[in-house]
C-alpha cells in the first residue's frame, strides 16, 4: 500500500518551511509505514508556483524543494493506463453533470491505478470544482462531494469498484 501525496500537502509543508523529510514524517505519522510517491502532475503544478514566486528568494526556495522532492521521492508518471482510466472516468462524470478538474482528475487516477491512497492536507473550497473540497490531514476520507457522495466513490464506482475499501482501507 502507498500513498500519492497530493500537491497541496507539499505546497503547505513548504510554505511552514517543512523539508521533504518533515512532511514525509508526518506522512508516516498518518498513515504507519507506507510507500509515499507523486504523480508527475504535481511536478507541473510545483513548477508553476516556481515561476509565479513573486521574488527570487522564493524562487529558489520552491527550486530547491522540488529537487529534493524530486531526488528523494519515486514520482509515476502517467501512462497510457493511467490516461484511458481518467479520460473513462472524466467522460463518465461528465454525463452526470459532474467536473472533476483535471490536475485532480491525473494525480486520483494515478492513485487509483496503483492501488494506493491519495494524501490530503487541510480544508478549502476548491474552485473549479462545483462542490465544496475538503481536504483532512493526510486522510483518505475526502475528495469532494457531489450530492452528499464522495468524489472517490464516484471514481472507484466508474471502473466497476462497489466497495472504495478495495483501494483505500
Amino acid at each position: 500500500m502507498g500513498v500519492i501525496l497530493d500537491s497541496n500537502v507539499l505546497i503547505a509543508g513548504e510554505r511552514r518551511g517543512e523539508s521533504v523529510r518533515q512532511i514525509l514524517e508526518r506522512v508516516q505519522a498518518a498513515h504507519g509505514e507506507v510507500n509515499s510517491a507523486l504523480s508527475v502532475v504535481t511536478i507541473v503544478e510545483l513548477t508553476h508556483g516556481i515561476y509565479r514566486a513573486k521574488s527570487e528568494a522564493d524562487r529558489e526556495r520552491r527550486r530547491a524543494f522540488s529537487e529534493e522532492l524530486r531526488r528523494d521521492m519515486l514520482v509515476h508518471p502517467v501512462t497510457m493506463e493511467i490516461a484511458e482510466l481518467a479520460g473513462r472516468i472524466e467522460g463518465e462524470q461528465a454525463t452526470r453533470g459532474v467536473s472533476i478538474a483535471f490536475e485532480d482528475l491525473l494525480i486520483g487516477t494515478t492513485s487509483l491505478h496503483l492501488g494506493y491512497r491519495r494524501g490530503h492536507d487541510q480544508c478549502s473550497p476548491f474552485p473549479s470544482n462545483p462542490w465544496p473540497y475538503c481536504r483532512t490531514t493526510l486522510s483518505r476520507t475526502t475528495w469532494g462531494a457531489t450530492a452528499g457522495a464522495p468524489k472517490r466513490r464516484l471514481m472507484a464506482r466508474a471502473i466497476g469498484i462497489e466497495s472504495t475499501s478495495e483501494v483505500w482501507d
